[in-house]
């Protein structure tokens, strides 16, 4: 990211990039030198990279987002930014695209019986696919890359469960999802 990503001239760091119906570009921004006000919706100026916020700080960091065919504006929820290490609860929300509050949740991911965890939290990016399903991308938690695979979780927003999940190729780590 660039200096030049700020809100108010201050520095931010930019995650969870999305477009609207509109194709206007939102993420989710924060000051990563203030931990606990974790990240906020803010309007991104593609040309100045100025960023306008929208909501405020939510006191946890959003590392993915997506909006569906409805209108209805997903993330994956964090309680702090961290780099590579963290074996990290996933959480998913449903963020309000006009307010940058949350509706639902955060609520934790379950695979069965079990939250999931991932070995990185800035691999959990949204997607929804043709069909409206909901997936999320996820690392499985392990040692150092590249030994983590890569995953692909289809998830039912309403009741944060796991539908089912694909594996990705052993020797790929980066884990983003864009359908076309």
């Amino acid at each position: 990211l660039s200096p030049e990503t700020t809100i108010d001239g201050a520095a931010q760091h930019l995650d969870a990039m999305y477009t609207d119906p509109s194709n206007a570009i939102f993420g989710f921004a924060g000051d990563t030198t203030d931990i606990a006000a974790g990240s906020r919706l803010v309007s991104v100026n593609t040309e100045t990279g100025e960023l306008t916020a929208v909501g405020p700080d939510l006191g946890l960091w959003v590392m993915g987002a997506a909006m569906n065919d409805e209108g209805d504006l997903w993330v994956t929820v964090f309680d702090t930014y961290e780099f590579n290490g963290l074996n990290s609860e996933v959480r998913i929300a449903e963020v309000n695209p006009s307010t940058g509050e949350f509706i639902r949740g955060p609520t934790t991911l379950m695979a069965g019986e079990d939250p999931v965890e991932v070995w990185s939290i800035h691999v959990s990016d949204v997607a929804f696919r043709f069909d409206g399903a909901m997936f999320i991308s996820a690392n499985e938690p392990g040692p150092l890359p590249p030994e983590p695979k890569s995953l692909y979780l289809e998830v039912n927003p309403a009741t944060a469960m796991v539908q089912s999940t694909v594996e990705g190729p052993d020797d790929i780590y980066a884990a983003g999802i864009v359908f076309v």
